[in-house]
């Protein structure tokens, strides 16, 4: 009977100490683009979109949409702002990594990206918080545990999810979203590399 004990208290304790550890993502995940977010001219106020096929890694997968519109009420004279938007939800995997590279450098190195820093426990609806933008954005909603980052010497904003229990991936339905806003010099159309990987 002991020895029974002090095994299920070996597992209890290992099962304990494997669910806090966050799954190992590859080095090489994402490495090449899923899809190029970009517009044809456009008035101001204007806007694109589309969606990606269905992305799978085993049972796992993530549907995929993204959005880039014009702000229409800035005034700035010298440069316009765009807003990146990429979002979906996914299911079945232990780890999804999302990440936005924009083309080129923005104009003024107005660059920023949505979500930043780390949100843990269970979904919830948090604002957005980017650069001045006149619209109004509607809350988003946020799964831990996710990680977003800006790198602005490469001009790429990335959001990682990753399970907080990792013992397996379960059959939860999640959403993940990526906001990316810059300023192109006046008359100058945006574009980006869109970068979706995800694992077991």
């Amino acid at each position: 009977m002991s020895v029974f004990l002090v095994v299920v208290f070996v597992l209890a304790a290992a099962g304990l100490l494997f669910d806090r550890l966050p799954p190992a993502i590859p080095v090489a995940a994402g490495a090449q683009p899923v899809a190029r977010a970009t517009l044809d001219e456009v008035p101001q106020g204007g806007s694109a979109e589309g969606c990606l096929d269905r992305l799978g890694w085993g049972p796992g997968w993530a549907d995929l949409c993204w959005q880039v519109s014009r702000e229409p009420q800035e005034a700035d004279a010298e440069k316009d702002y765009y807003l990146l938007r990429v979002f979906g939800s996914f299911q079945g995997v232990r780890w999804l990594r999302l990440r936005s590279d924009f083309d080129g450098a923005p104009a003024g190195q107005a660059f920023d990206g949505w979500p930043t820093g780390r949100y843990e426990g269970d979904c919830n609806d948090h604002p957005v918080d980017l650069m001045p933008f006149l619209q109004d954005l509607p809350a988003e909603t946020v799964c831990g545990r996710t990680e977003g980052v800006s790198d602005h010497s490469l001009w790429t904003h990335q959001v990682t999810w990753t399970c907080e229990r990792c013992l397996m991936a379960d059959d939860w339905t999640r959403a993940i979203t990526l906001y990316n806003e810059v300023a192109v010099a006046q008359g100058s159309l945006p574009a980006w590399d869109l970068f979706a990987d995800g694992g077991r």
